[in-house]
């Protein structure tokens, strides 16, 4: 029988302190902290309360077993800070991705019936794949299955968050993964946001000697990751013999999403363009925005020099915008030089796989390339950036 805080204390690995700052019950005499930075995480009685961003703000360990009871969602992962944005304290802030400190637990969110899907079958994918949860817990509508390191993955700002998109990546791969094995395994949960919280009547499993290696982990993303890619293209190919010509389909394409070493040039001609044009493709071949979203997503994490996600979105979104038809033969011609790319010629001669800019816009004569770049350029470098300055909140200050 495992002990419950000893659950608590594996997953949140010393991000929270042991024990409350003010007002604690169960700190012994001269009781000294163990080192390193401390933060937050972020709790709620309900779902209801969860949706609308009513909770409070934990600091500890201690706090955390006080109130286990009265729990229903968490984030296991530790954010830097939090605060309430009304006067009465009622409504949380914080929980973002740029604002985590330390990764502790990969978690997948499985929305399945239990008549098709059990514990047991997660288990037993787990071993099919060499990647068997530490922790997994019953919810209403299926399970969730904690992957726990076995030392945290610290994010930091540098190299604009690189360590957050590799801790991204390793959560694709392994819901990617997962979702050939078991149904169910939900895309569109934040990987690093709020979860059902691990209670004495939820925790179907849990084996506290498997946790993971970050780096072993890493490896094991990026097998999954080429063995995804592989498939597509097998996909890509058998498509393009059989159904209609898509821009999607045809080899300079597929050679745009396998370049990781983008130089850019004069604000064009690097992974801002390489986006772009690809994203076009994806919006002429009637590909969901969704979809392009996650393929972009995907390529931009491999990138030697990867972009922010927040921009690689917004490339997304006005290549979407229906402005263009699909990408330009002039244009994917300057860029396959560019990036040394040679073509299938009979692809580039076929009429349906390119589109020209729609009039008007005065002399349309050798102004393909200028138009392209000045709209390129308007729709990545208008960025809003916002700052918040928000105080720390001590738990002692409030005792949920």
């Amino acid at each position: 029988m495992y002990n419950i805080l000893e659950v608590y204390s594996t997953i949140l690995k010393k991000g929270l302190r042991k024990y409350k700052y003010k007002n604690s019950k169960g700190c012994p005499p001269n009781f000294k902290e163990a080192p390193g930075k401390k933060g937050v995480t972020f709790a709620f009685r309900n779902k209801e309360s969860m949706t609308q961003a009513r909770g409070f703000i934990i600091t500890s360990e201690e706090a955390i077993y006080e109130n286990k009871e009265k729990l229903s969602h968490w984030t296991p992962n530790v954010y830097s800070w939090g605060g309430y944005i009304d006067p009465n304290r009622k409504h949380v802030m914080g929980f973002f991705e740029r604002n985590l400190q330390q990764i502790n637990t990969f978690v997948i969110d499985f929305d399945c019936s239990k008549e098709n899907v059990s514990s047991d079958d997660i288990l037993i994918a787990g071993i099919e794949l060499n990647t068997v949860p530490t922790l997994i817990l019953e919810t209403p509508n299926g399970y969730q299955a904690y992957f726990v390191l076995d030392q945290p993955s610290y994010i930091s700002k540098a190299n604009d968050f690189k360590s957050l998109r590799t801790n991204k990546a390793i959560a694709r791969s392994l819901k990617v993964a997962f979702s050939k094995e078991i149904e169910g395994a939900d895309f569109g949960c934040n990987p690093f946001g709020v979860f059902r919280f691990p209670r004495e009547d939820n925790i179907v499993y849990y084996d506290p000697t498997n946790l993971f290696n970050f780096k072993k982990l890493m490896a094991w993303s990026v097998k999954i990751s080429d063995d995804q890619k592989q498939e597509r293209q097998l996909l890509q190919k058998d498509n393009f013999k059989n159904a209609d010509f898509k821009q999607t389909k045809t080899s300079w394409f597929r050679s745009l999403l396998n370049v990781k070493t983008i130089k850019g040039g004069k604000g064009l001609l690097g992974r801002n363009s390489v986006i772009f044009t690809a994203s076009l493709a994806c919006y002429s071949s009637k590909m969901e925005k969704e979809d392009c979203i996650d393929l972009m997503d995907e390529f931009n994490t491999f990138l030697a020099s990867p972009l922010s996600d927040r921009e690689v979105k917004k490339i997304v979104r006005s290549a979407y915008s229906g402005r263009y038809s699909g990408a330009s033969a002039q244009y994917i011609q300057v860029l396959e030089e560019h990036l040394g790319i040679t073509q299938n010629r009979s692809e580039s001669l076929n009429k349906g796989a390119w589109y020209k800019f729609a009039k008007p816009r005065g002399e349309r004569e050798k102004t393909y390339y200028l138009e392209y770049r000045l709209d390129l350029i308007q729709a990545i470098e208008q960025t809003t950036h916002y700052s918040n300055e928000e105080k720390r909140i001590d738990e002692g200050d409030k005792n949920p």
